[in-house]
């Protein structure tokens, strides 16, 4: 019986010493918000179009901080200059509560909302080429508060909203006449629905509030043959959701009231072809109603603000690969009611509002970038443009080659056999591959990385070039906060050192990913002492029948 004291003693160093399980690159961090330069005008009520050329434009919308206005005039927001400027001339009309359509020759089609105090039923054109606004067919009904969507025919449908009462109408535009005509009515009458262009062409209307209750209706609309489907019920009630589309082709309804105050986190997913509705794996961080939704670069589904017990910051993120929710930071500031667009290079930008906190409409704007990772596919010469938490890495491809996707990680880079200290996140892992998956080839790029170093001198940028070594030899330029390195054709690991060539330098996670380890280590050394202590008690108690 001597064995056993040596073999409790020998799992519990085994306990202490096994490292904690640790993922790298590739986890998901929460991404940053961060402030930029306010509109010109408090706005709510407002509406935000993503141009062609990567701006972004913002119409109309209402200010009730003091009195009541509604606004006639629009601005632009340009994501590279970080400005914002007036167009040339106000719209036709005041307008809040109104749909803002890009259309398919770049143009946006502005159409009905409130003039702060009925519905109009009055649309224009905004040409950004020659910042002009040009009067074009009005609807046929007076509304506001509606739903508008582009059809894959290039047509605009517009749906439901509010007139003299709440409607159940569809009207839809025609770019080459500048008409509208009349499209069937849906089945149930509702408000605070969402709709969704799906993947073939038809639309999905889905919850709201309908017969003095929330609703758990979908119905699903054809433009071909200007008919709704039959009316069927998702798992849930849910009025004012988020609708969103998939890469997959199915659609992730989220958040939404099923009662009031609302308790409901569970989410689910829609396939359009069968009509089912499952519950996602995993619920949403908190409730939330009234919010808004983007999808990201990575596939991953971003809702952003609403109400969760009163006006929230917070951010989710939705993973469809496994159908998990992960918190993803708060935004800057306090506003509800507020609007936001996705833009060209991956980022979120949110103005407007109303701010609970003081009871008045706010201009302000921030900004999301996700981070860590990100991947672009479909890639075309040109630059991509990557942003992580305030910075950014270009890859300018002068020749595609076989690519289809790239992806950048940024992550950590130390190495205990390391000469220098290497800063931080400075370390960035850049992949390209082509249609198979396979590593890409035949491509050349210019590659911007940027540093945190304020200075252009005694900076190298490095490329790992396996076994060990480095080569910080390639044609290449500094300015204070950028790097280029000319003539790429072969990405892998690049790092940007500050003064001293590191010798050896190794992926090794990010910065909360090894926090997270450090705290593993934590738990799984009191978890040893614990279980020491005891297996010790016992051990005494039981000495005379171990030992003997």
């Amino acid at each position: 019986m001597r064995w056993k004291l040596p073999l409790v003693t020998l799992f519990l160093l085994l306990l202490w010493a096994y490292p904690p399980p640790s993922t790298y690159a590739e986890a998901s961090l929460p991404g940053s918000w961060s402030a930029v330069t306010s509109m010109n005008f408090a706005r709510e009520n407002h509406r935000m179009t993503l141009l062609a050329d990567g701006r972004v434009l913002v119409t109309g919308g209402a200010e009730f901080g003091g009195a009541p206005v509604t606004y006639q005039s629009a601005e632009i927001y340009d994501p590279q200059a970080d400005s914002w400027s007036m167009t040339s001339s106000n719209m036709n009309n005041v307008r809040q509560s109104h749909s803002a359509t890009l259309l398919a020759d770049g143009t946006v089609l502005v159409a009905g909302g409130s003039n702060g105090t009925a519905a109009i039923s009055g649309a224009e054109i905004y040409d950004p080429v020659t910042d002009s606004w040009t009067a074009t067919g009005s609807m046929n009904q007076a509304r506001h508060s509606h739903k508008a969507v582009r059809l894959l025919n290039g047509s605009v449908l517009v749906v439901g909203g509010v007139g003299a009462a709440v409607l159940d109408s569809i009207e839809i535009y025609h770019p080459f006449t500048g008409t509208w005509s009349n499209g069937a009515s849906f089945t149930t009458l509702r408000a605070n629905f969402d709709i969704v262009l799906l993947a073939d062409g038809r639309v999905l209307l889905v919850g709201g509030y309908a017969n003095s209750d929330e609703s758990d209706l979908y119905q699903i609309y054809d433009p071909e043959t200007n008919t709704w489907g039959p009316e069927g019920t998702i798992n849930d009630q849910r009025n004012s959701l988020s609708a969103t589309l998939l890469a997959t082709g199915q659609v992730l309804l989220a958040g939404g009231e099923d009662a009031f105050p609302t308790t409901n986190v569970k989410t689910e997913s829609f396939n359009p072809t069968t009509t089912v509705s499952n519950y996602t794996t995993g619920d949403m961080p908190n409730i939330r109603v009234s919010h808004t939704d983007y999808v990201l670069p990575n596939g991953q589904v971003l809702l952003v603000g609403g109400f969760s017990g009163g006006a929230t910051m917070t951010t989710s993120a939705y993973d469809p690969a496994t159908q998990l929710w992960s918190s993803s930071g708060s935004m800057v500031g306090n506003r509800s009611n507020n609007q936001g667009v996705s833009l060209l290079d991956g980022r979120i930008l949110v103005t407007g509002g109303y701010d609970l906190s003081t009871f008045n409409t706010i201009g302000t704007s921030e900004i999301y970038e996700p981070s860590v990772t990100q991947t672009h596919c479909g890639v075309t010469a040109g630059l991509n443009r990557f942003h992580f938490e305030g910075v950014q890495v270009d890859i300018n491809l002068s020749s595609v080659g076989d690519i289809d996707c790239l992806t950048v990680y940024r992550v950590g880079a130390n190495h205990a056999e390391a000469t220098d200290t290497v800063k931080a996140r400075e370390h960035w892992l850049i992949t390209a591959v082509n249609s198979s998956s396979n590593p890409a080839s035949g491509y050349s790029a210019d590659l911007i990385l940027p540093h945190l170093h304020n200075r252009a001198t005694d900076i190298s940028a490095c490329r790992h070039e396996g076994g060990g070594s480095w080569n910080c030899g390639l044609s290449q330029s500094a300015t204070a906060n950028t790097i280029t390195v000319t003539n790429v054709n072969q990405f892998s690991a690049w790092l940007v050192n500050d003064e001293t060539l590191p010798t050896a330098v190794t992926l090794h996670g990010v910065a909360a990913e090894e926090t997270f380890d450090v705290m593993m280590s934590v738990y799984v050394f009191v978890l040893a002492i614990v279980l020491l202590l005891i297996t010790s008690g016992v051990l005494w108690y039981k000495r005379e029948e171990l030992w003997s």
